[in-house]
């Protein structure tokens, strides 16, 4: 049988939509295998090391995530941190300069300055956004 290789991990699913970390989710990893060629399905258990992974989506966590997303996809925020890294810049200058227009926090109510947000991360993002 060919299987088309299309996994769904519904323990990472539920994890994330209950916002815990992955360390949270279960020790073995519920994967839904896919066939490209038939309607059936079935649920393989592997015993994988994602239940060590932290963070949220990728990110250190909801904070980091949450800022590098609408920085990422807000047209004038990614202009912004583009202008930033290129003058040699960091998260915390654009922090700066969101604060001098008036935006204390995402329009889902992160502080742009919250201390759980990963600046190592975010400025990781913003240089590679110029390269």
């Amino acid at each position: 049988m060919n299987w088309c290789g299309v996994y769904v991990m519904l323990s990472a699913v539920i994890s994330l939509l209950s916002n815990t970390n992955w360390s949270a989710a279960s020790q073995s990893v519920k994967c839904h295998k896919v066939s490209a060629q038939t309607s059936k399905s079935c649920i393989v258990v592997k015993s994988s090391g994602i239940h060590q992974m932290q963070g949220f989506n990728g990110w250190a966590n909801w904070e980091t995530w949450n800022v590098t997303l609408w920085i990422g996809n807000d047209e004038g925020l990614y202009n912004l941190a583009c202008d930033v890294a290129r003058d040699g810049g960091t998260y915390g200058h654009m922090v700066s300069i969101i604060h001098d227009a008036g935006s204390k926090e995402t329009p889902d109510g992160c502080k742009w300055d919250d201390v759980k947000i990963d600046g190592i991360e975010v400025n990781n993002m913003m240089k590679e956004l110029i390269d």
